[in-house]
């Protein structure tokens, strides 16, 4: 290995001397060391469009995670809904099976509160078919390939 001095008489300029002769006498070390630097070069350039790729998906994958989060809370409220229509619907039916049996015992019909009862009971229905249409959408928009 050779020491290499900046001290004395010709300072750096001796230096690059040196160098150069030691080049001419073993151009195959130096021609390594080319070879090298330009490799290194080369793999800091290729790690750092890693990294800016990596960072790139990343990013898209927590655009995706956000919308997954989006849609799996709004298929919940949703769900929640329909089990909120169903215990109505429930609760109408009820009602509506008492005032009937009231009515039937009584041997006495009041039509206009009957047809109320059922046009609430198909309302709700309405509304339940409507819920249960956007979950099957919902549903069908998360088997569509994202990009």
């Amino acid at each position: 290995m050779i020491k290499w001095k900046c001290s004395g008489k010709g300072g750096w300029k001796e230096v690059r001397k040196k160098v150069a002769k030691k080049k001419e006498e073993r151009p195959e070390v130096y021609f390594m060391t080319e070879d090298v630097k330009r490799f290194w070069d080369g793999a800091v350039r290729r790690l750092k469009r890693l990294g800016d790729e990596a960072g790139e998906l990343t990013k898209r994958w927590e655009t995706r995670a956000k919308e997954e989060v989006v849609k799996v809370s709004r298929m919940g409220k949703l769900k929640l809904d329909i089990v909120g229509l169903k215990r109505n619907r429930e609760e109408k039916f009820r009602e509506l099976g008492a005032k009937s049996y009231k009515l039937g015992v009584w041997r006495k019909i009041d039509q206009p509160s009957v047809k109320k009862l059922c046009q609430e009971i198909k309302k709700i229905e309405g509304d339940l078919k409507d819920k249960k249409s956007q979950v099957k959408a919902l549903r069908k928009e998360e088997r569509k390939p994202s990009k």
